[in-house]
Formats: structure tokens, C-alpha cells, sequence
């Protein structure tokens, strides 16, 4: 099974070695995906940084061929 790592433009810097997902077959893997906005500034308020870290996950997904992204977050909710 081939294992590619991308790294996503326009997304916060990975430390040390990192990239931002990893697909190897069917399935993606994403790590360390935070509220902190790509040029390393923190909001003040949790939901905000709740939603840069919930952008980042569907950025990333949909960059590794994730069909669907993240559900809307009204499915999310009542999950």
C-alpha cells in the first residue's frame, strides 16, 4: 500500500518532521490540528479556535481525496 504526506498550503507550519495528513490506501490520518490560525496568532475565545481547528481538519481531508470532508455541523451536533 503507497503512503503519501502532504503538506497543505495556507495551513499552521507542522513542528520538527511533520506533515499535516498522511493517506496510505483508504484511509487519511491528520494529527496536531489546533485552533491556531496559520500565521501562529491564538483567538481569545474557544469557539473560534474550535472552529480554525475544525477548517483545518476539513482542509486537509478534502486536500487528501477525502470525498466528503467534514458532515455539516448540524449532523456533527446531533451525532
Amino acid at each position: 500500500m503507497p503512503i503519501e504526506r502532504f503538506m497543505v498550503v495556507g495551513e499552521l507550519e507542522p513542528v520538527s518532521h511533520y506533515c499535516h495528513v498522511v493517506r496510505a490506501g483508504d484511509f487519511i490520518y491528520l494529527s496536531g490540528m489546533v485552533g491556531m490560525r496559520a500565521d501562529g496568532t491564538i483567538p481569545a475565545d474557544t469557539v473560534s479556535q474550535f472552529e480554525i481547528a475544525l477548517k483545518s481538519i476539513d482542509t486537509c481531508l478534502r486536500h487528501a481525496g477525502g470525498s466528503h470532508g467534514l458532515p455539516d455541523r448540524g449532523r456533527l451536533a446531533r451525532s
